[in-house]
């Protein structure tokens, strides 16, 4: 979880909850013993095998105080064909979990967000939910990425700002730009494997 400072605004950004209920209770606990005046959600929220539906469900309680964007798992599970949810486990048993207003909710979350002139949200990059906007995983470990990577990266964000999840990794990154980038880190799920873009460990 990261706090942000912008003059008397105090932002609790979360990302990567993965339908860890439990965490999300507890970092919503936190959050309300602070000064915070607004909440941000960088998604990837209901895709895990531990309770979908009452993630979502604590959510929708507190959704008029929480900004939300998509990330890739959630269009995993709205995406999912037939064959898919066939052919993985854990996305037959969200797609059981989940009401059909959960699935619609997500569908109808923003890829991105300007929550201000000065701050912006993603998931992963500005144009791709799927890239790792401050890691390179090419060794098969994350390695963070040059700040001319990062910059090509952002496109034509001019944002002082930027906010992303994605990686699991918690993390601040001051460009030669002026701009701050911070990754939340997870609420749910800190540590992973993945085969995409190429095996790697986060």
């Amino acid at each position: 979880m990261t706090y942000l400072n912008k003059n008397v605004s105090t932002i609790a950004a979360i990302s990567d909850i993965h339908s860890n209920v439990f965490a999300l209770e507890a970092v919503l606990a936190d959050i309300q013993h602070r000064n915070v005046d607004q909440i941000v959600n960088l998604g990837d929220i209901l895709y895990g095998p531990i309770a979908p539906k009452a993630t979502y469900d604590l959510l929708m309680t507190h959704q008029n105080k929480i900004v939300t964007i998509r990330g890739n798992q959630d269009r995993q599970i709205y995406e999912a064909t037939e064959a898919d949810i066939a052919d993985n486990l854990t996305l037959d048993f969200i797609v059981k979990d989940l009401p059909k207003d959960a699935i619609e909710w997500m569908q109808s979350l923003p890829f991105d967000c300007h929550l201000s002139e000065d701050i912006y949200l993603c998931h992963g990059s500005p144009t791709d939910d799927m890239i790792y906007l401050l890691e390179d995983v090419t060794t098969g470990t994350p390695v963070v990425r040059d700040d001319t990577a990062i910059l090509s990266l952002l496109s034509d964000i001019q944002s002082n700002i930027i906010v992303c999840g994605h990686t699991h990794i918690s993390r601040i990154v001051r460009l030669s730009s002026g701009q701050v980038v911070t990754n939340t880190g997870s609420v749910g799920y800190p540590a992973y494997e993945d085969d995409l873009p190429l095996v790697h460990k986060m």
